[in-house]
């Protein structure tokens, strides 16, 4: 087995120092955190936290709600288990995500404080931290729910490291879309552990996921475009500029809105209606300030859509629980 783990560790190591191939930009940083709490705070930090409280509300209510109303049930043991299965797994993945992007984050504004980026932590403490988390999440679904939430997190995590990080990233502007299926497997992983299967439902709030994905992350690139062009990152608004972007985000962004209400039919759910309804009010007045205020806009924007996919989400839960 470690024969095979040790090449592997190799070529990534060799796939974040050389993005696209080209000349390795590794950045050394030499210093360390002060005592246990620094290290402790570093690592938790280096899990994405925000990112990853996005990723676990998702899979956490869509688990509530399937348990709820499909006939399972829900007790303590379970909610404990998941919520510990569902954080490890998101922020194991981005700390695995870290260790790759270790090279450029020292080149953007937004990254440079990351922990690996400053200094705070070796790469390899990163590299087993994050699969350390990563298949600790595995084997506790796999125990306490069965085997498949495990095989459905496990495979989002490896499709973000390998596919989005690894392959896609540095390589074209539609990694968000491609590389942002990854971001669709939480509310699958939710749905199988509460009914060891992927309905319809499950199906369609996970494209709620693949289609606010792009817009979402092309406005935050609107607004930090200098920084993505400092580490040679192909985002959709600098290589196709930001009016194609926008209609994009329109297009994406309608997307969205029209499988909020498909899930909203299916569930016959006048809760989860609402809740689509408001989503799509946050998500409209987002695209409209990016109209009226271009890239001036473009950080409101971004800060509209993490609610309107939170309160989506949440809906499902109200109306479980009615």
């Amino acid at each position: 087995m470690y024969g095979r783990v040790l090449p592997l560790m190799g070529i990534i190591g060799r796939t974040a120092g050389r993005p696209g191939g080209g000349k390795d930009r590794t950045v050394v940083l030499r210093s360390s955190p002060q005592g246990a709490g620094g290290v402790l705070g570093a690592l938790f930090v280096l899990g994405k936290p925000r990112v990853s409280l996005l990723l676990f509300i998702t899979a956490f209510t869509v688990f509530i709600y399937a348990s709820l109303t499909r006939g399972r049930g829900i007790g303590a043991s379970d909610l404990l288990v998941f919520v510990v299965a569902g954080m490890l797994a998101p922020m194991g993945a981005n700390s695995v995500n870290n260790y790759l992007d270790r090279d450029i984050d020292p080149l953007m504004e937004r990254t440079r404080g990351r922990p690996l980026a400053s200094g705070l932590l070796e790469p390899w403490v990163a590299l087993v931290f994050g699969f350390s988390l990563f298949a600790l999440s595995g084997l506790l679904y796999a125990v306490w729910f069965g085997p498949l939430p495990a095989v459905l997190a496990i495979a989002g995590g490896l499709y973000y490291i390998f596919v989005y990080t690894v392959l896609l990233k540095r390589r074209t502007p539609w990694s968000t879309v491609v590389g942002g299926i990854a971001g669709s497997f939480p509310p699958l992983v939710g749905w199988a552990a509460a009914t060891n299967s992927v309905g319809l439902t499950g199906l369609l709030l996970a494209l709620v996921i693949f289609f606010w994905n792009p817009p979402h992350f092309w406005a935050l690139a609107m607004h930090l475009r200098r920084d993505y062009e400092r580490a040679g990152l192909p985002m959709m608004p600098i290589v196709a500029g930001a009016r194609v972007s926008f209609v994009y985000m329109v297009l994406f962004t309608a997307l969205t809105i029209g499988t909020m209400v498909a899930v909203a039919m299916v569930e016959g759910s006048l809760i989860v209606t609402g809740g689509a309804f408001i989503a799509a009010l946050l998500m409209a007045r987002a695209m409209y300030v990016v109209w009226k205020r271009g890239e001036e806009g473009a950080l409101r924007a971004f800060k509209l859509s993490n609610p309107a996919l939170g309160l989506f989400f949440l809906s499902l839960v109200a109306e479980a629980l009615v």
